[in-house]
């Protein structure tokens, strides 16, 4: 090779190396405080499995059983432990206890009770203007562990102790310098040894159930400390080792991490396009945008999450009855949350499933709904609901024709017993119309809805029904919808027409699930 080429190969090289480091580079915010700064980093939400799962190689019977499913929302962590310097810079001077005065400032501070770090936050969010916090222990472990770049490693960010963090075996017996081991994946440093890391939770058992942004135990008298410090030995610093200590007390290594909750991007609907297309593993999503007096703007999917798509996003397929345009059935709120979380890593979105009022508002046709029209300036969505046909369920239909052959059967002039129900259906009871339609979309099911009447027993394609006003179909009946409530919304094939309205829903448990139910995806702008 000739110098000429070799140059141009080693100048490749590095375009590449640069390119590739520039995309890890993780996102990052700095504060200043009285001339003091420090950093967060952002760790986007997502799900894992809490505890002393396998490369923990935990003792069994310790307290981080049993392993469980979490599912966090995205925020700001501090890329190291709070710093002497930064305390001072706080709360105008260091602790005393100990005799550690003299220390450098930028050593972890240490020596700080749990309600001594509930005052420096305070103090601090005055100084900044910020609402930090401290992390709940779910949101500390799913950090240490690398969130959704975790390499699933033991420490935070490696295999070998001693290269992530100070522990009893290197440290001399002292605390070192913030940020003087590897980072881990997120680009966190000393989230393994060092200080212990005091955690917003009460200490306690932790459930064997999917938990949604646990906050722990609601009482106790300890607060949970993580990561282990530099008086531990390796065993003791694994990143599912956690601890209890008494909140009002000081100890000799133990300081605090800082989180800040994710800001909410907000932006004024007219800035939003109407629709969005998003392909994914060879499957589009159409979405249509959803804005509404008390909900954040989100793009909701015109069609329930197909068997294709799921298939495509997991390698499998639960569904009962298998057809590629159906909707994915079969499904718990579990599984729905394992799956976003898989859309979330391959698209670099933010999916969710809706929440209830979310996904009401959208069936009853959100901003284009029949309730907001208006004709000519005089004639408003409630005049329109007034002169549709009044509905009357398929039930309350059965109960009037029974009620009216059972009068003609009471001869003239019959007199009825103060007290007696000689009608049986009181039609004076009837709710009246609401300016939405009953159904999303229409007050008759049958255009717009798969129902038990004429679903032939089976769930069919998506989208072969009429859309409702916002352009979303079979928000109706096919399959009922999970929300971010733990409830089902709009009815199946296999219930009667009358439980598939806009309004109706039930709630279910996490893990349950039947060839009934599917999910409909949100994704923030």
């Amino acid at each position: 090779m000739n110098r000429f080429a070799l140059f141009v190969f080693y100048i490749l090289a590095a375009c590449s190396l640069y390119a590739r480091t520039e995309k890890q580079l993780p996102e990052r915010k700095t504060v200043g405080v009285n001339g003091v700064t420090f950093s967060l980093i952002k760790v986007q939400g997502g799900i894992f499995r809490m505890g002393g799962t396998a490369e923990q190689r935990s003792d069994p019977y310790s307290t981080d059983k049993p392993v469980h499913q979490v599912v966090v929302d995205s925020y700001w962590m501090s890329e190291t432990e709070v710093t002497r310097r930064l305390w001072k810079a706080v709360m105008g001077s260091a602790p005393k206890e100990g005799g550690n005065d003299w220390l450098a400032d930028d050593l972890p501070q240490e020596w700080i009770s749990w309600d001594d770090c509930q005052r420096f936050i305070s103090r601090l969010d005055s100084l900044t203007g910020l609402q930090l916090r401290m992390p709940t222990e779910a949101e500390w472990e799913y950090a240490a562990r690398g969130g959704q770049q975790s390499r699933h490693t033991k420490y935070a960010g490696s295999q070998d102790p001693e290269a992530a963090g100070w522990i009893y075996s290197n440290s001399g017996s002292r605390t070192h310098k913030a940020g003087g081991k590897l980072p881990n994946e997120l680009g966190l440093y000393d989230m393994t040894g060092n200080v212990w890391e005091w955690c917003s939770d009460y200490f306690g058992l932790y459930k064997d159930s999917l938990q949604l942004n646990p906050t722990g135990p609601d009482k106790g008298t300890l607060r949970v400390v993580r990561g282990g410090s530099w008086d531990n030995v390796s065993a003791n610093v694994n990143l599912s080792a956690r601890q209890g200590r008494e909140p009002e007390y000081t100890f000799y290594d133990c300081g605090l991490r800082l989180v800040l909750p994710a800001e909410r991007v907000e932006l004024p609907p007219s800035e939003l396009a109407e629709e969005q297309r998003l392909r994914v593993k060879g499957q589009t999503i159409r979405f249509r945008l959803l804005t509404g007096e008390g909900l954040q703007p989100a793009y909701i999917a015109e069609t329930e999450v197909t068997q294709s798509l799921w298939k495509a996003v997991m390698h499998d397929n639960p569904s009962a009855r298998r057809s590629g345009k159906n909707p994915v059935e079969e499904v718990s709120w579990n599984d729905c949350q394992r799956f976003i979380a898989a859309m979330n890593r391959l698209t670099g979105r933010q999916f969710r499933l809706p929440t209830a009022a979310e996904w009401k508002y959208a069936a009853e046709g959100g901003q284009h709904s029949i309730r907001l029209e208006r004709l000519d300036g005089k004639r408003d969505s409630l005049t329109i609901a007034a002169n549709r046909p009044r509905y009357v369920s398929p039930r309350k239909k059965k109960a009037i024709r029974g009620t009216n052959a059972f009068l003609e059967m009471i001869p003239f002039g019959l007199k009825i017993n103060e007290g007696e129900d000689a009608v049986l259906y009181d039609y004076k009871t009837e709710q009246p119309d609401t300016a939405a339609y009953v159904y999303a979309g229409s007050d008759d099911a049958d255009k717009v809805a798969w129902h038990y009447g004429n679903s032939k027993g089976k769930p069919h394609p998506v989208g072969k029904k009429a859309k409702n006003e916002l352009g979303l179909y079979d928000m109706s009946g096919n399959v009922a919808e999970w929300t971010q409530n733990l409830s089902v919304c709009g009815g199946s094939w296999a219930e009667h027409a009358d439980h598939c309205r806009s309004k109706d829903s039930k709630q279910m448990g996490a893990s349950a699930h039947s060839p009934y139910t599917g999910l409909r995806l949100v994704m923030e702008p």
